[in-house]
């Protein structure tokens, strides 16, 4: 499928990965001073991709997007203008790595479904997601707030503010072969963002991130952790039980986990890296 690189490397004037090609910006031309003024166009800009959004061509014209774009930052304020910075994997690199998925066997979870690859290396679920801040950073106000995870590398709970964390439910985690500290890619519409498996939820129920992945996930600054079903229904991951490391709490960030994410998405679409 096009529009997937097989890099690794992600350049610093791109915010989405996993995407082809990445434009460069053009020189700035020089020119000669001529002895009377002459009429001069309005200037234009090339296209560049950049945030994974592109550039008008024609400045007078900000909301005219390069073909293919649903959103110019240019156009975007506030939250919306958040969720357009946040870095993404490329969802089409999502898509791939789905299609190559062969379904093996379902469990039903409450809010939804997750369901093993059959030469179990993956796991996949549909759902709706709430929205957890267990662990050591604020409450928001939630009324079932736990100050520790089930996950706490080198003995640091997790931050639910600065840690982008999945939960699943024993059941759901003994089903995908799921281990603490094992990594998944989490899609909701345009977005593709990395996770660690960082709590332990209850009995028989998926559906549910940290505080910091909704909230990247949907573009909104601030979340009410009480209501349920903050997104969804059609929240996919795809989970990598194995997939864990040595992980340093500090390490367990959106963009420090992206390029492993990706190499992981990469893997499972049989792309060549």
């Amino acid at each position: 499928m096009s529009g997937i690189s097989e890099s690794k490397s992600v350049g610093s004037s791109s915010q989405s990965y996993g995407s082809q090609g990445a434009g460069s910006t053009s020189g700035v031309g020089k020119t000669e001073a001529k002895s009377s003024p002459a009429k001069t166009e309005p200037a234009k800009t090339e296209s560049v991709p950049r945030d994974n959004v592109a550039i008008s061509k024609e400045a007078k014209e900000p909301e005219k997007a390069e073909k293919g774009s649903k959103l110019n930052i240019a156009a975007l304020t506030g939250a919306d203008k958040k969720q357009a910075e946040t870095p993404s994997i490329d969802p089409a690199l999502f898509d791939q790595a789905k299609g190559k998925f062969e379904d093996g066997e379902t469990l039903p979870q409450k809010d939804g479904q997750i369901t093993t690859s059959k030469d179990g290396k993956t796991a996949y679920s549909v759902s709706d997601m709430d929205v957890c801040t267990d662990g050591s950073g604020k409450t928001h106000g939630d009324n079932h707030h736990q100050n520790k995870t089930s996950y706490a590398p080198g003995g640091k709970s997790l931050n639910a503010d600065e840690n982008p964390y999945v939960v699943l439910s024993p059941q759901a985690a003994k089903a995908a072969g799921m281990q603490k500290g094992d990594l998944a890619a989490v899609k909701y519409g345009d977005k593709v963002l990395p996770a660690v498996f960082g709590e332990v939820g209850p009995k028989n129920k998926i559906g549910e991130g940290s505080y910091k992945l909704v909230r990247e996930l949907m573009g909104k600054e601030n979340i009410n952790p009480n209501n349920s079903k903050i997104a969804g229904p059609n929240v996919e991951t795809m989970y990598f039980p194995g997939s864990g490391k040595d992980w340093k709490k500090e390490d367990l960030t959106i963009e420090k986990l992206m390029p492993e994410v990706q190499r992981l998405l990469q893997e499972r679409a049989g792309i060549q890296q």
